[in-house]
């Protein structure tokens, strides 16, 4: 049964794998960041649920994964800031060398 539950996991993981690849080869538009976002989110529950076993896990394990979500979260957010309120000051060329 062990095996077998890894086995599926695997398989699902390559195959959320083949669907990002093939939502960016072939449909570019606005959909498909929100895709490939919920076969990343799919992939992080594989990976949690199946090959870590965090649902029979000790409660310290749970604690932790809240905190690294929560930094992650912060550490995304703090990142993503720079690029989205960056603005352009065009400067004049006065000389060329």
């Amino acid at each position: 049964m062990k095996g077998r539950r890894l086995l599926l996991g695997w398989f699902g993981a390559l195959a959320l794998v083949a669907t990002e690849v093939a939502v960016a080869l072939r449909f570019p538009g606005w959909a498909a960041p929100a895709i490939v976002l919920g076969c990343c989110v799919a992939a992080l529950l594989i990976v949690g649920l199946v090959f870590m076993r965090l649902p029979s896990g000790p409660p310290l394990a749970h604690a932790f994964v809240i905190a690294v979500l929560f930094w992650l979260a912060v550490l995304l957010g703090l990142g993503g800031m720079d690029p989205f309120t960056r603005i352009d000051y065009p400067v004049p060329v006065t000389r060329h060398p």
